[in-house]
């Protein structure tokens, strides 16, 4: 993990790749080919204590035309910044808006339907299962009640840390 406390911004294109934009002291970063389809959505999320490996410190999240939602790692080795994909979403619907505080996600639809997941890493959700079992995905849907339905669909997504 990175412990520099140092910004970075990062960018997404539309051949799926993601790019070190800005950094500082002369880190670098090779751009990695993330998403099938091109980059519609980066979100910078906001870790949490005691939220697990996922959700204890802040990540990068990008989403693409692929429906995919990927949560990124990034690590700092010499003056290589490196993102490492640690767990994914499979959205039916492509995402439109994305909000994560620890380890729970919030996504909202192009048709305006919210989603929340909490999320896990492979090597977390291995640990909760038995041995003889196969590794469950790394995303758990969240319900609500049903009075709490969003009627008219959600057109903004904010989170934050504290109230």
């Amino acid at each position: 993990e990175t412990t520099t406390g140092k910004s970075v911004i990062f960018a997404g294109h539309k051949n799926g790749q993601l790019s070190l934009l800005h950094a500082p002291d002369q880190l670098r970063m090779h751009n990695i080919q993330a998403h099938s389809g091109q980059v519609s959505f980066l979100y910078s999320s906001h870790g949490k204590p005691d939220h697990g490996i996922l959700g204890s410190v802040a990540r990068l999240v990008s989403c693409g035309t692929d429906r995919c939602v990927h949560i990124w790692g990034i690590s700092v080795e010499d003056d290589t910044i490196r993102l490492t994909c640690l767990s994914t979403v499979k959205c039916k619907v492509t995402p439109m808006l994305i909000s994560m505080v620890g380890n729970i996600l919030a996504l909202v639809t192009t048709d305006g339907v919210l989603s929340m997941y909490r999320t896990y890493t492979k090597e977390e959700k291995a640990l909760e299962q038995p041995t003889h079992m196969s590794v469950l995905p790394c995303a758990i849907h969240l319900t609500h009640h049903t009075e709490d339905d969003h009627k008219k669909g959600v057109t903004a997504l904010c989170c934050s840390k504290t109230l």
